[in-house]
């Protein structure tokens, strides 16, 4: 099968164009006429996983967070960046990323942390005039719990063995928002409370902002940017399995912990 056949299939999923215009989603490495097998589907395109693929003999890396952001002017073995582009170019690995696309779109990663914390009532977080998405979510709580049950439930769903979180332990919480990576500015703060919600998911967030939500009477859980985000390559596999069965892809989720913090 083609990689351009395989992107094609992603794109259904989540289409160019509701990614943001800062980003840089699409294929970034590689020929879209070469002849793929197998698929690496990785949260980050980092020097393990490229090791992985090609320890893997993998011909595609599908990956949420791209290679590269802004353009580059050399490519060459002076930094990593020009190392781990030129390994992928020498074992004929293409990438894909599917960002902020992904994000947006319904079964991206927002979808995918929703359903792990098992939601109901599902709302969009913020739409775009333009964009058939919603970046971010809210939903209901099944059965009320306190904030620092909460907190433990959603550790244990993540799978983390830390999580931070902000706020009286006591609040009760009912309705949840939630936004996954990174979106932890007082933007989404506002919003989350102007739509009624007790709590707001994220990660990355800062000294200064969580001082700003708590004046607001806002609770905030730190699910950590990686782990609110790999939860997203499961639901690609589960997706591209199923509109891919008819040809023998071997689809495969990088087994490399790309979780930067670590706790004593």
């Amino acid at each position: 099968m083609r990689c351009k056949e395989i992107i094609n299939q992603m794109e259904l999923l989540a289409p160019l164009n509701l990614a943001l215009e800062w980003d840089n989603a699409g294929l970034l490495v590689g020929d879209s006429n070469m002849e793929v097998n197998t698929v690496l589907i990785a949260l980050d395109v980092t020097d393990e996983v490229v090791e992985e693929a090609v320890n893997l003999k993998a011909d595609l890396i599908i990956s949420h967070h791209p290679i590269m952001y802004k353009p580059i002017n050399k490519i060459n073995n002076e930094t990593p960046l020009g190392r781990r582009i030129i390994k992928l170019i020498e074992n004929k690995i293409c990438v894909y990323s599917s960002h902020t696309n992904l994000d947006i779109a319904e079964g991206g990663t927002n979808d995918a942390l929703f359903n792990l914390l098992e939601l109901e009532n599902k709302e969009p977080f913020i739409e775009y005039d333009n964009k058939n998405g919603s970046l971010g979510r809210t939903g209901t709580l099944k059965n009320s719990m306190t904030l620092s049950e909460f907190a433990k439930y959603a550790k244990l769903r993540l799978g983390l063995d830390n999580i931070r979180f902000f706020g009286d332990s006591e609040k009760l919480i009912t309705k949840v928002g939630l936004s996954t990576g990174a979106a932890s500015d007082r933007k989404m703060f506002k919003l989350a409370k102007e739509k009624n919600c007790e709590v707001y998911v994220t990660g990355d967030i800062r000294y200064h902002e969580s001082q700003f939500a708590l004046e607001m009477d806002l609770c905030l859980i730190d699910a950590t940017h990686y782990a609110s985000e790999v939860i997203v390559a499961e639901n690609l596999k589960n997706y591209l399995a199923h509109r891919l069965e008819s040809h023998n892809i071997s689809l495969i989720i990088s087994k490399v912990n790309g979780q930067t913090f670590k706790n004593i």
